[in-house]
């Protein structure tokens, strides 16, 4: 075997895995987008996601109601977040529009967000921020 045809041999199952590799890709997006067509699905990835913030922020975070009832749409009736005794925030309906790509990164990009009957106490939510345990520090 000459060394063009060892060239060429070699280039072939480059071009192959990286086939292999396309295919296998266009799979996993094809199997996910599939997965997340389901609303029950959907709406337990929101609840999960719904737990880990009430985990994550100080105080509590409570909502009557949480759906996803398509890609790219959340909507959130009755959502109170509160510390102790006091109401940091609250909102009759809370509805957004995400963006879905940064979401594979663990990143939440807003493209709309529709609020009704809020209720925002800064100065609580500041209080929060200062007290908050382990020293982190949160962007709200």
């Amino acid at each position: 075997m000459t060394a063009k045809q060892r060239a060429y041999s070699v280039f072939r199952k480059a071009l192959k895995i990286i086939g292999y590799t396309g295919v296998l890709l266009i799979a996993c997006v094809l199997v996910i987008a599939a997965v997340l067509s389901f609303q029950s699905v959907r709406n337990r990835l929101l609840d999960y996601a719904v737990k880990r913030a009430d985990g994550s922020l100080p105080g509590t975070l409570s909502a009557e109601r949480a759906v996803w009832p398509s890609i790219g749409r959340i909507e959130i009736d009755n959502i109170v977040w509160a510390d102790r005794a006091d109401t940091l925030a609250a909102a009759g309906r809370l509805a957004l529009d995400i963006k879905l790509l940064p979401l594979a990164k663990r990143d939440v990009r807003i493209a709309g967000l529709t609020v009704e009957s809020a209720v925002i106490n800064l100065p609580g939510i500041n209080a929060c921020r200062i007290t908050m345990a382990k020293g982190r520090r949160y962007r709200i």
